[in-house]
């Protein structure tokens, strides 16, 4: 269309058009700087929300994202002409997951999910010791460790270990399942987030050393009890008919029993 100063009114119409069309854009340029900025503090949110601890925020905050991107589809906007812009908040996603796996890792051992672990020695639930364990009774006169949702009497430091290593597995895969703001419907398609377990191997098995040596010291925390299962390990009417002969035997021993009854007020609960 050829548009002169001699067809004013010509003009007129297409300056109006002009104005619409610059308004139109300046509208949907404010909308997408609006969701382009929206999406940027949640990713410095995330930068500095604790992967390990909190899971759940890190999967709610990656559903704001996507929310976002596919509600910009369903206004008509082209997928294909979002691609490098998902692009790119998949890379600023991948700092922030790096950045969190990185610090997991060197507090896994410490802050993975409490798993609740009974001390057995018998039938007899004696007294409560350290933060979730409880001391009770077992079939086979020796200290054990077992889970109170094993249906097995038995202790078993096997099962221990792989409740404990399924948590830790559960972190360790995050980047192998961990599918950002990209289109992912074709299964072929390769993530960027599958290597950053490559890029903290040495970390990993740093974590399974450090896992080796918490069982050691949770196997040598049983010593520190055995001195309270003695009685169970020895035959009691035996000892009594040996060495309580009188009444002052028993007085004796009664005001033993009420000390060490107190000392074991005493142990770690």
């Amino acid at each position: 269309m050829k548009i002169t100063w001699d067809n004013p009114e010509q003009l007129s119409r297409y300056i109006a058009t002009l104005r619409g069309a610059a308004e139109k854009l300046k509208t949907e340029n404010l909308k997408l700087r609006r969701h382009h900025s929206t999406i940027q503090q949640i990713v410095c949110s995330l930068m500095n929300t604790d992967l390990l601890r909190d899971p759940q925020k890190w999967k709610e905050q990656i559903q704001d994202i996507t929310k976002i991107m596919d509600s910009l589809i369903t206004e008509g906007y082209s997928p294909d002409n979002m691609k490098s812009w998902r692009a790119f908040w998949d890379r600023q996603l991948y700092k922030a997951l790096d950045l969190q796996y990185s610090i997991g890792l060197r507090a896994l051992n410490e802050n993975l999910p409490d798993i609740k672990i009974d001390i057995i020695f018998g039938y007899l639930n004696l007294f409560k010791f350290f933060i979730l364990f409880f001391f009770v009774y077992c079939s086979d006169n020796s200290i054990q460790y077992k889970l109170p949702s094993s249906s097995d009497t038995q202790a078993n430091i096997e099962v221990i270990k792989a409740t404990y290593y399924r948590e830790v597995k559960r972190f360790l895969t995050i980047p192998l399942t961990f599918k950002g703001c990209s289109d992912t419907s074709s299964s072929k398609k390769k993530l960027i987030y599958e290597n950053i377990m490559s890029r903290h191997t040495e970390d990993i098995i740093a974590c399974f050393y450090a896992s080796r040596e918490l069982f050691t010291r949770l196997e040598r925390g049983l010593d520190q009890f055995k001195e309270w299962t003695v009685l169970g390990q020895v035959d009691i009417e035996e000892l009594v008919e040996e060495y309580l002969l009188d009444v002052a035997d028993w007085e004796k021993n009664f005001r033993v029993l009420k000390i060490r009854g107190q000392d074991a007020e005493k142990l770690p609960k």
